[in-house]
């Protein structure tokens, strides 16, 4: 504080100076630290603990440092440079006391060669991900929580959190191991009876325990008092460590052969003939368990706790003054210091010591050390280090994920003191776990957890920068360049290769725990914004995919619906779009929407629009797209969109529109909410979006146009707000009662393939046929069919028709082998239209009058017509919808229509026509028009209906002469009778003429007649394609 405060006096005295000189007085900065402020590098909510009074600790913190650096004074300079922070706390980890205790152990049963095979595998693992570790570090700013921050910032929170978790309880493993081997030099010198030096302790498990509390105990005291004092005893620790291990090296070239018999030791000196003698291996029973024979498996397990001290730099991240830079540097420092160290020293005990003396001494560098007490005071200071760093690198872990909120139930962990932000409670619980852990007591027991975890926590890091690097992404550019791809992918395969190698199911239980974890934290944590290494890496395939997704390779056999559904209020059309997302089958769906209006002034709206539409899409589950633009009109943003939509060969297809609606203006929300009713509850994301005007008739007609001209299929879906039955929310193939509580009915989905005779195109037969838009009607039906809801709850039934009776069992016969040879599975119902049920047939075409009396179902035309349902569902559609999407090119293939039924509808030019007329009405509508509009319709419709009472004298009027006008009627009245059960009609779309929407007169003509032929009918597809999209070729 006295510094701090004469500094502040000398900058006093400065600016005196230069006011008594005249100068403008300048407040002098520091420069610039190599690495930028936090806040420049994170979000506030992943660097700002949360409540309140941690907010205002932290903010008063940085006022500080702020404070500081305005008069000069680094704000991090107490922090910790590459060489206490890094390569002293990694050399003193990997050169752990498993050296002091097992070495000898470790050379005499797995032998010279094979302890080099460990070695130079465990060293290559810690190496590919020393490099690995290095990249990420260089690749930005690292902060607090080691390996677990690298992680999670890396492939997102739920790897971070489970590999995080993992490498949690590995460490507190580490510490446990380190404490129990502490024990066995301690009694091998001052143990009651095998005392070396002195017998006063106590001997024996609980002797030991004890001993492992104390020492545990005063580490724990270490680390609550701050990581300053923690530093400080590394450096005293790493100073004993050192010239113990200088005295061990010595000993092997001062110390004399001698042989003690008393306690089993033959040292050799270096001899040549002890070296051939200890090359190979020679497993023999446990140490610990002599009813247990070791095996390469059990001895990898005691050596590769040595590599795991690589992460202890990185788990001090938090406390580092530049830790993108002293990573590297340290880590592999102490990486190529230590693997010198081990080899020489592993050559040395195998040719001075004989392989007897190996196994049955555990203390063998003790016992031929010229100072004992410095090996046993080496070993004391081994393990004192290596607690604390597994205390302190342990607590850093929970206390990062706390502070993440991962996991509720580490909240309390996510304390830290007003000074360091040392994590004082989650010190004490890692004080209380390895506690309780000291009491399985055993090396062997410890070690192949520890292990296990340590490699899979190795192979996740690495796996996490093989990832970084082959995503491509511009930002990962780490200025530690000797990482390649290929170093993580080695890194991955060496590690998970070993952790099945040295014990398969323990590997197994580690992964499957980790994989838990993984599924926790991803169902339980809201999403965070950290970045995931995932979208980049779909990001890379997709477009590489999308690239091979050749549109001119496209073949009819692989063909599949690509919609595009115009939307305008998602509340009205919900049935509508979730109809859709069953009939994608498995292929692209996208939700388009125009905003009308001026470019600028929308573009605030277009941006809230955006969000709110994707929160639409996830809260209703369906897998689609959202595709939104702006535009002054809907025609021009209808074709924005069908143009524009997709990339590459995933381009819709087929665009759908909701039936158009002919009032004035839209209900409000309000309203609307109550009588569309959806299985949501409370307000949708998209309630709030701004309005649009009505679309005018015109634009309605153009897009259908415009659809056509681009060689794109187009759908127009009429009373889908009165659809009921619908797939629940969580999934569309499981199985669900509709109608919960009502009595059980079969139900249906109802297709209508109808041939459209073309006006444009003229043989010396007549029209032609658009067997294009008949085939796709099928085949929509039975890929809805194929959905597993749909098959489960719906019966496909193929309805068609013929004028006479006599033309049934032919006309049946034609479609049975169309159907077989398309591969459609449904019931076949083929009707006549003339008989007495169709009373418009009979009036129309026959001349008779109409009478009242049959209101009822029959049954005729040898056809069960079945039994009274629900009354037929009133037209409901009533949105404006505005939106399109584009195509992918179509391949045609020639097909034989030789065999094409039903009828021939001659391409309407609308007359008039009302939504709500009833049959009377549209009968005499019908008999009004006919002559007025005589000269609107094609030449051969014209000249067999002149007028009506032409018409009605004359018998041998047929259906295919009729005007489109009365050809809607009869069909209207067919599908209401045959259908009146059903739940989804396919049919086939008459096309307006090109040129349609340039009149208002025309395009009201077209869709009245629209409406005639959907009125009273239950939900309805209709469909006009405009290329084949089914083969019966191979």
């Amino acid at each position: 504080m006295s510094k701090f405060l004469s500094r502040v006096g000398n900058q006093i005295d400065v600016l005196q100076r230069r006011l008594e000189s005249g100068n403008k007085p300048t407040v002098q900065f520091s420069p610039l630290p190599d690495s930028p402020p936090e806040e420049f590098c994170t979000s506030v909510a992943d660097d700002i603990p949360s409540g309140r009074r941690k907010d205002l600790k932290y903010r008063r913190k940085r006022r500080q440092n702020t404070l500081l650096s305005l008069f000069g004074i680094d704000p991090v300079r107490e922090k910790l440079g590459t060489f206490e922070g890094v390569f002293v706390p990694v050399c003193l980890s990997i050169w752990g006391i498993m050296l002091f205790v097992r070495q000898g152990y470790i050379i005499g049963q797995a032998g010279l060669v094979e302890t080099f095979v460990m070695f130079i595998v465990g060293y290559l693992i810690a190496y590919f991900t020393t490099l690995s570790l290095s990249a990420i570090s260089a690749n930005g700013t690292v902060r607090g929580g080691g390996p677990y921050y690298l992680i999670s910032r890396s492939l997102g929170p739920e790897f971070g959190g489970s590999i995080g978790l993992v490498f949690w309880f590995g460490t507190i493993l580490g510490g446990v191991l380190n404490l129990l081997a502490f024990v066995q030099p301690l009694l091998t010198t001052f143990g009651e009876q095998q005392g070396a030096m002195f017998n006063v302790l106590p001997e024996g498990k609980w002797s030991g325990f004890f001993y492992s509390s104390v020492l545990l105990l005063c580490c724990t005291g270490v680390c609550l008092i701050g990581s300053k004092v923690f530093a400080r005893t590394s450096i005293f620790l790493s100073f004993i460590i050192l010239v113990s291990t200088l005295i061990i090296f010595l000993s092997f070239f001062i110390r004399s052969p001698f042989t003690d018999v008393d306690n089993g030791i033959e040292y050799t000196g270096l001899s040549i003939q002890t070296l051939k003698e200890n090359l190979w291996p020679q497993y023999s029973p446990s140490a610990e368990n002599p009813s247990k024979v070791e095996n390469y498996q059990s001895i990898f397990a005691l050596v590769f706790p040595c590599f795991v001290g690589i992460m202890a730099g990185t788990s001090m991240s938090g406390n580092l003054r530049k830790p993108s830079k002293s990573i590297p540097k340290g880590t592999l420092a102490a990486v190529v210091v230590t693997f010198m160290l081990y080899m020489i020293i592993n050559i040395m005990l195998a040719a001075s010591t004989t392989k007897e003396t190996l196994l049955k001494r555990l203390s063998i560098l003790q016992d031929i050390s010229i100072f004992p007490s410095m090996v046993v005071a080496g070993a004391f200071a081994t393990a004192t280090f290596a607690t604390l760093s597994a205390l302190i690198s342990s607590a850093k872990i929970i206390q990062a994920i706390a502070r993440d909120h991962l996991l509720p139930i580490l909240s309390l962990f996510d304390q830290g003191t007003d000074r360091s932000d040392d994590p004082t409670y989650a010190i004490i619980f890692s004080y209380i776990l390895i506690q309780l852990l000291l009491l399985t007591g055993s090396i062997g027991v410890v070690a192949p957890y520890f292990t296990i975890l340590s490699i899979l926590t190795f192979g996740i890091t690495n796996l996490a920068c093989f990832l970084l690097k082959i995503g491509s992404a511009p930002n990962f550019r780490p200025s530690f360049h000797h990482f390649k791809w290929y170093t993580g992918l080695i890194g991955v395969s060496l590690c998970f290769t070993t952790i099945f190698i040295i014990d398969p199911l323990l590997a197994t239980i580690s992964t499957a725990f980790m994989s838990i974890m993984f599924g926790v934290i991803h169902y339980t944590t809201l999403p965070k914004s950290w970045g995931d290494v995932t979208q980049s890496l779909i990001y890379h395939q997709v477009r590489k995919y999308l690239l091979r997704l050749d549109t001119r390779k496209e073949h009819v056999k692989f063909w599949r619906p690509q919609i595009l559904l115009l939307v305008n209020n998602p509340r009205n059309s919900y049935h509508l779009i979730q109809f859709c997302n069953s009939l994608k089958k498995g292929s692209l769906y996208i939700l388009g929407h125009v905003l009308k209006g001026n470019f600028r002034s929308n573009l605030n709206e277009f941006r809230k629009q955006q969000n709110v539409w994707l929160k639409f899409v996830d809260i209703t589950q369906i897998k689609a797209f959202v595709q939104l633009t702006i535009s002054d009109s809907d025609r021009f943003g209808a074709r924005n969109l069908i143009v524009g939509s997709g990339l590459g060969g995933m381009r819709p297809n087929i665009v759908v529109l909701g039936f158009f609606n002919s009032s004035s203006h839209e209900e409000s929300h309000n309203n609307k909410r109550k009588h569309v009713s959806i299985p949501i509850v409370g307000s949708l994301p998209t309630d709030r979006n701004k309005q649009e005007t009505p679309i005018p008739i015109t634009d309605y007609v153009s897009i259908i146009e415009d659809t056509l001209a681009l060689n794109k299929a187009i759908a127009i879906a009429h009373g889908f707000s009165n659809l009921r039955d619908l797939p629940p929310l969580d999934d569309d193939s499981n199985l669900f009662s509709a109608h919960s509580g009502q009595k059980s009915r079969k139900k249906y989905i109802d297709i209508w393939p109808i041939q459209l005779s073309i006006p444009s195109a003229y043989n010396e037969n007549g029209y032609l046929t658009n067997f294009d838009t008949y085939t796709m009607v099928l085949q929509m039906g039975c890929i809805l069919h194929m959905v597993p809801y749909w098959k489960q709850n719906f019966t496909l039934r193929v309805m068609c028709f013929v004028e006479r009776r006599s033309d049934v069992e032919e006309e049946r016969r034609r479609v049975e082998v169309l159907l077989e040879n398309l591969r459609v599975e449904a019931e076949l119902h083929v009707f006549w239209l003339d008989c007495e049920e169709l009373t418009t047939y009979s009036a129309i075409v026959k001349g008779k009058h109409i009478s009242h009396q049959n209101d009822g179902p029959e049954q005729s035309n040898g056809v069960d017509v079945g039994e009274s349902a629900s009354m037929p569902i009133e037209s409901g559609s009533s949105q404006y919808l505005r939106s399109s999407g584009t195509n992918f090119s179509q391949v045609s293939l020639s097909y034989s229509q030789s065999g094409v039924v039903g009828m021939k509808i001659n391409v309407p030019i609308p007359e008039r026509g009302d939504d709500h007329l009833s049959e009377d009405s549209d009968l005499s509508d019908m008999e009004e028009v006919e002559e007025e509009h005589t000269h609107s319709f094609p030449p051969s419709a014209a000249g067999s209906v002149a007028t009506s009472q032409e018409t009605h004298s004359n018998s041998s009027t047929e259906f295919n002469d009729l005007p489109p006008h009365a050809q809607n009627i009869i069909l209207n009245e067919l599908m209401r009778l045959r259908s009146k059960d059903a739940t989804i009609l396919f049919t086939s779309l008459p096309a307006p003429d090109p040129g349609t929407c340039e009149e208002q007169e025309k395009c009201e003509y077209y869709m009245n007649d629209l409406k005639l032929l959907v009125k009273d009918l239950p939900p309805t597809f209709l469909i006009h394609a405009k290329s084949m999209t089914v083969t019966t070729h191979l």
